[in-house]
């Protein structure tokens, strides 16, 4: 078999016919490596992506064809880059992407990642607020792909239409001043890129309380509703079982005793609260209740 081979392999010679020793020609060394392009623009967001390509050369500038040639990124947590030489940024910073054939790696090829300031989100936990009740405005800047951008100043907020509602410029808390719609602008002023801004239109509503309401007991040791809301002279109805009575913290009030039926009227805006003297030792605990009457 060993003889087979040998002369198998000095046919192949033989029928080459260039007199060139059997070895064919020598192997193209790889003398360098080059990424184009060599400068790459700032990635603006994270998860933006550019491609790097990557040309293997010999001695005299020529490309090489067919070298295997690989991607590293000197820092990861700024931006990776796939075998394919696809570089994606991962966190504001720098970082430089190297491209090796062999032994032979490319000058590092910088790599600049830095959020731009795009919109500015404007949230909070609801889009109505009752006069004279105020809600919470928050405000967050992104950049291009929807990402969070940190370390910026705070947002400056401003309201449309103070006669509707009123924002804290600093707090972004909304108060409602009378029924209708406001727009609640914030800025957000990046050093680099500038202001941003984004809204969000709040409701004002208007919830005029009833002059009347009906408290009864149960289930079990409860008063039903235990929180009513009546407007200033209104009167509040009590329908109690034998087991229960109602006491009330403001001593200027009558109280109404086991199993009575009866109605007071509230002629101040304020907080008034109640018990069962049977089912609660103190008005905050137990079975008690609150009227609360506003003007």
């Amino acid at each position: 078999m060993r003889y087979f081979a040998l002369v198998l392999c000095a046919g192949v010679v033989a029928c080459g016919g260039g007199g060139d020793g059997g070895g064919g020609p020598p192997p193209v060394m790889i003398a360098s490596v080059t990424i184009s392009p060599p400068e790459p623009d700032t990635l603006f967001s994270l998860g933006q992506q550019l491609t790097l390509a990557a040309t293997p050369r010999d001695a005299a500038g020529n490309a090489v064809q067919g070298a295997t040639v690989g991607f590293t990124s000197a820092n990861n947590a700024v931006a990776t880059v796939t075998s394919a030489g696809v570089v994606a940024a991962a966190g504001a910073g720098a970082t430089t992407v190297t491209a090796a054939a062999g032994s032979v790696s490319s000058t590092p090829v910088p790599i600049r990642v830095r959020q731009k300031l795009d919109n500015v989100a404007v949230t909070s936990p609801s889009t109505t607020v009752l006069v004279g009740a105020t809600l919470q405005m928050a405000a967050s800047p992104h950049d291009a792909r929807g990402n969070a951008i940190p370390g910026l100043p705070a947002a400056t907020f401003e309201s449309s239409d103070a006669t509707r509602a009123v924002v804290d410029p600093a707090a972004g808390l909304v108060t409602g001043v009378a029924a209708g719609e406001a727009t609640i602008a914030a800025t957000v002023t990046s050093p680099d890129d500038g202001p941003k801004s984004g809204s969000r239109v709040v409701t004002v509503t208007s919830d005029t309380p009833p002059l009347t309401a009906t408290v009864r007991t149960g289930p079990g040791n409860t008063f039903t509703p235990a929180t009513v809301r009546i407007k200033v002279g209104g009167t509040v109805r009590w329908e109690l079982p034998s087991i229960h009575n109602v006491d009330f913290e403001d001593e200027s009030i009558t109280d109404l005793g086991f199993g009575a039926t009866g109605s007071r009227d509230f002629a101040a805006a304020g907080t008034y609260r109640f018990r069962c003297d049977a089912h609660s030792t103190d008005f905050t605990s137990g079975m008690v209740g609150t009227v609360t009457v506003v003007p």
